[in-house]
């Protein structure tokens, strides 16, 4: 019986990987330098200039993103934060992979995790309305009835707890699993593995490569 095989490919393009870790450092610089301002007073000048210039980062970054949203047509672009009807049973598999600690198995996709899909979607209006909330609370701290510095600390937690949660699930599929989701958010690349044809299949059916296979052929069960 023939072996499955792994193929490495490009998924994530360079300017989607530059807007996530500009988003990803702005996070934990304001977070952390919110933290400061509020119980460490004798730092809070200092605090506070950083938390500015994060914001102004993090303002960049997701100006990128949405960009990017708009005009890609890889994992990059918004189809690929639509969840598909078809993904309900590996968002289920994910689910137990994460329930059993990495016992049970990880199922494949293509780019976004399935799971996390609608989650990354929400998480970047979050952002969107932080660094908003951020820039105009200084002048304008009521718009239109909300009162924005308080908007501005109920977001923040929730940002907190999606980094967190983001961190222990990238560290599990690493662990546990063949998709080297971190180095691939580093130079781009993520590994599938490609099984091969059951004997049973057709005379007139071929084999694609993995570079014929784009984001909207390659469904969440790794099916081809």
């Amino acid at each position: 019986m023939q072996q499955p095989s792994l193929q490495r490919k490009l998924v994530w393009p360079a300017l989607l990987r530059l807007a996530h870790w500009g988003m990803a450092v702005a996070v934990i610089v304001l977070l952390t330098t919110a933290w400061l301002l509020h119980w460490a007073p004798s730092v809070a000048k200092a605090a506070s200039d950083y938390h500015q210039i994060a914001g102004a980062l993090l303002m960049l970054s997701l100006l990128l993103r949405y960009w990017l949203l708009l005009t890609d047509r890889t994992a990059a672009g918004w189809q690929a934060l639509v969840p598909a009807r078809s993904s309900l049973s590996a968002m289920m598999k994910t689910l137990q992979f994460y329930i059993t600690f990495g016992k049970m198995p990880l199922p494949a996709w293509y780019s976004h995790n399935p799971l996390w899909v609608p989650v990354y979607a929400i998480v970047l209006l979050l952002l969107a309305l932080l660094a908003l909330t951020g820039f105009f609370m200084p002048e304008h701290p009521v718009v239109m009835g909300i009162y924005l510095p308080t908007l501005h600390k109920a977001i923040a937690p929730l940002i907190g707890v999606f980094a967190l949660a983001h961190v222990v699930a990238v560290v599990m599929h690493d662990a546990r699993a063949k998709q080297t989701d971190i180095s691939g958010m580093l130079n781009g690349y993520r590994i599938f593995e490609i099984k091969p044809l059951e004997p049973s299949a057709t005379a007139g059916e071929q084999k694609i490569s993995l570079d014929q296979i784009g984001v909207k052929q390659w469904r969440p069960d790794g099916d081809r």
